[in-house]
């Protein structure tokens, strides 16, 4: 138990984080570990992007190039990695990233939409010492799922997947891997959300994650955009948070986390890299400016000279008050405990630049 003493000592030590936008605690990096993806999601465009256009961003990351990253990031505590993509499981090489990670006593949960989560696929992620699974699920429909996602018989090998990641686990008495269920929420699929949850609940699996669609394409919009009204039905969700939350709020996440693109580009977030949210035409960002907000490359910095450079420290300046980023205004992450609560008291802290210790 995080006696009292304890608890106002860590937000003294967040507070001055803050002052000198310093990072407090670099305790999660999320790794997109391929631009590749086998999906035809009509809300996303990463699986428009060809060999040509994901060249002209760079090489993925090689496994080695990936290792040495999560070495320097078990150095700075980070506890668990994110592995997303794309499709992280078309990475030949996923099964040896989710290895090294829990060697390094880090946990690695692995985002997928399944189609490729076969028993054999199954076993070997848990063999390696898979910390989570989250598999991507739509509608207790297969047709709306499938019709999501683009890809024909899609719901039913997501759910073959589960089935095998629950088996194996079952088989070997393990609690780990926890297995949940991802479900877009657009307005074709408001009416299943009880059908969702009992669907979860056959499925045997630890939880479901309600996500609320994004515009990223124009069809997402146009034809399964939620609107104020859907957002009230979806306010009691748990853990649903609606987009626009930050338009009022500070956004801590930068003193916590950072997010690695596969050609080694660190970000502050997932929503800031280019390559994940391109727009219709593969040139832009779905949120409708030319920012970018690399904060530099590990194959040029390592990840502790990014975490607390001079690119994330002027980022994180600008936090100071709730973010003014177009970006912003569509990020649906989890208000940050415990340290969100103090944000009144934050807001009246002066920021200095100075790198004094901490």
């Amino acid at each position: 138990m995080i006696t009292l003493a304890r608890k106002a000592n860590n937000a003294l030590k967040f507070a001055q984080a803050w002052r000198h936008n310093l990072g407090y605690k670099l305790g999660r990096l999320d790794v997109t570990v391929s631009a590749r993806c086998n999906a035809r999601c009509m809300m996303c465009n990463v699986w428009k992007l060809d060999k040509q256009a994901r060249e002209k961003m760079g090489s993925e990351l090689s496994f080695n190039e990936i290792a040495k990253v999560l070495t320097e990031a078990a150095e700075a505590g980070v506890s668990s990695i994110f592995l997303s993509g794309g499709e992280p499981l078309m990475r030949p090489d996923i099964i040896d990233i989710v290895a090294f990670a829990r060697s390094l006593n880090i946990s690695a949960v692995l985002f997928t939409n399944g189609l490729l989560l076969s028993e054999e696929k199954a076993q070997q992620l848990i063999e390696a010492g898979l910390g989570g699974i989250a598999v991507s699920l739509d509608s207790p429909e297969p047709g709306l799922h499938d019709e999501i996602r683009g890809v024909k018989g899609l719901w039913q090998r997501a759910v073959d997947g589960l089935k095998h990641m629950q088996q194996v686990k079952l088989a070997r008495g393990l609690i780990a891997p926890t297995i949940h269920l991802h479900s877009l929420v657009t307005k074709r699929s408001l009416q299943n959300l009880a059908a969702m949850s009992e669907l979860a609940e056959n499925l045997g699996v630890d939880g479901v994650v309600y996500l609320p669609l994004i515009n990223k394409t124009a069809k997402a919009g146009s034809d399964f955009g939620l609107d104020e009204k859907d957002y009230s039905v979806l306010a009691g969700l748990p853990g649903f948070v609606k987009p626009g939350h930050y338009k009022n709020h500070l956004c801590l996440e930068p003193w916590f986390k950072l997010t690695m693109d596969p050609f080694g580009e660190i970000y502050p977030c997932c929503f800031a890299m280019p390559f994940q949210n391109a727009d219709d035409s593969l040139q832009n960002t779905f949120w409708g400016d030319s920012d970018r907000f690399s904060l530099g490359n590990v194959r040029d910095s390592s990840l502790l000279d990014i975490w607390n450079g001079e690119a994330m420290r002027a980022f994180r300046g600008q936090l100071h008050e709730p973010p003014q980023f177009s970006m912003c205004r569509w990020c649906n992450y989890l208000p940050r405990e415990p340290f969100c609560k103090l944000e009144g008291i934050l807001k009246t802290i002066p920021q200095t630049n100075q790198r004094d210790a901490i």
